[in-house]
């Protein structure tokens, strides 16, 4: 839910598929094939329990609603499975079966909640139920569910049918786990980190310990395919996307430049002395903004959690742009990485956040600090200025600024050319 970062329910609900596609099992493909989520729409998302019921909420549906091609996305309706069960004819489709296709999320009602738990609860008895019962489904994630009410049917089957259990939500995993003694699976209770991305890990890898199954989120996913995966921008690309930030750092600096020429001294002036903004301007907005931008580029399925070691960590780049843009870069590496060993080693959601957010942020700070690396990326970019900074000789009477002017007329004439 919006309350813990997951605001999107059909992101959630797309990402517990695809990390299901890097589960490896033999030849056998996982899907999440059916699936009901109603999230709050005032921003409480999955977060609040309104007692009143008349919130406006929105129900999302995968498998319980026809899809664009006439048939149930779960290649066959429930009607055609009871006949088979009583012919004693075998379904058409296996436990797990292979679905090349994008999982279709369908938003089934929209309403208050009282209206959007009647129609769930109606989907909950004649779906979800009915598949477990019928053998379709190897395990449940539960997420702040309702035992004892709106959700109970689904319950009593996963009960009967003896399926693993997991998610998030701890009251309602106690009364899943003590009411039905239902096994629980993973880190149950706490969703780990706070990323729609970590809750979706978490999921899988619980199932996949109980299945026996081969799991790593570095895996490529069979549902979407090994070019999404690996599509990475390059430091080069990631820079560009930073000059935005660079053309306001240098305008407003040329501003204070203006300002200090008309009025004389920046440390006299009323705000307290505008010195120090332009230091902080100079040395620590545009590493902080490549650093930032260089790790969610690298890591988007991370969101903020990703974005805190990188603010962190980016304090001791010592104004270097280059040493900000690989920092991005090895903090994108090492959350993912760290996140996903305390899953298994089950280390609860609060101290994962910690662990995640700050402490890699600080372990990469300390690194660069004794390693004297950024010695050598902050002479590499003073470099760099000098060479375009490097004054010009005066030609007919016109001074030049810098190198830095010829390289932009070269670059303009060779993008007009072609």
């Amino acid at each position: 839910g919006t309350a813990a970062v997951a605001a999107d329910p059909v992101k959630l609900i797309r990402r517990i598929h695809e990390e299901l596609g890097k589960v490896r099992y033999g030849k056998t493909k996982f899907i999440l094939k059916y699936a009901l989520l109603v999230s709050l729409a005032d921003g409480s998302g999955l977060d609040f329990k309104d007692e009143q019921q008349m919130k406006f909420a929105t129900l999302y549906g995968v498998g319980c609603a026809a899809s664009k091609k006439g048939g149930a996305s779960g290649k066959t309706d429930t009607k055609q499975q009871d006949e088979e069960k009583k012919n004693n004819v075998e379904p058409k489709f296996p436990k797990v079966f292979f679905d090349p296709e994008p999982i279709e999320v369908v938003p089934l009602k929209s309403s208050t909640l009282n209206r959007v738990n009647e129609v769930y609860r109606d989907l909950d008895e004649s779906v979800l139920a009915r598949a477990i019962e019928n053998g379709e489904c190897d395990a449940l994630i539960s997420i702040s569910s309702d035992p004892l009410g709106i959700n109970s049917a689904t319950f009593k089957a996963a009960a009967k049918m003896n399926i693993p259990c997991t998610g998030s939500g701890g009251t309602s995993l106690a009364l899943v786990s003590s009411k039905y003694g239902i096994q629980l699976c993973g880190n149950a209770g706490g969703s780990v980190a706070t990323s729609t991305f970590t809750k979706a890990v978490s999921f899988v890898h619980a199932l996949s310990s109980v299945w026996e199954a081969k799991y790593s989120p570095f895996y490529i996913s069979r549902h979407t395919g090994e070019f999404h995966q690996r599509n990475m921008p390059t430091l080069k690309s990631v820079l560009e996307a930073c000059l935005p930030a660079f053309i306001a750092v240098c305008v407003l600096l040329r501003c204070l430049d203006l300002y200090a020429s008309n009025v004389g001294d920046f440390d006299g002036d009323v705000f307290g002395g505008l010195s120090h903004l332009k230091w902080f301007l100079e040395w620590h907005v545009l590493p902080t903004v490549c650093c930032i931008a260089s790790a969610y580029s690298y890591a988007p399925e991370h969101g903020i959690v990703v974005l805190m070691p990188a603010a962190i960590s980016s304090c001791v780049c010592g104004g270097s742009v280059i040493a900000a843009l690989l920092t991005g870069r090895v903090i994108a590496y090492l959350v993912g990485r760290t996140m996903y060993a305390c899953i298994r080693l089950k280390i609860p959601a609060t101290m994962t956040n910690i662990i995640v957010a700050g402490g890699t942020g600080v372990f990469v700070s300390t690194l660069l600090s004794y390693s004297r690396i950024v010695v050598a990326f902050c002479a590499l970019t003073q470099l760099i200025r000098g060479i375009i900074q490097v004054p010009m000789p005066t030609i007919r009477g016109s001074k030049i600024r810098g190198a830095g002017f010829l390289f932009g007329c070269c670059f303009f004439y060779g993008s007009k050319i072609g």
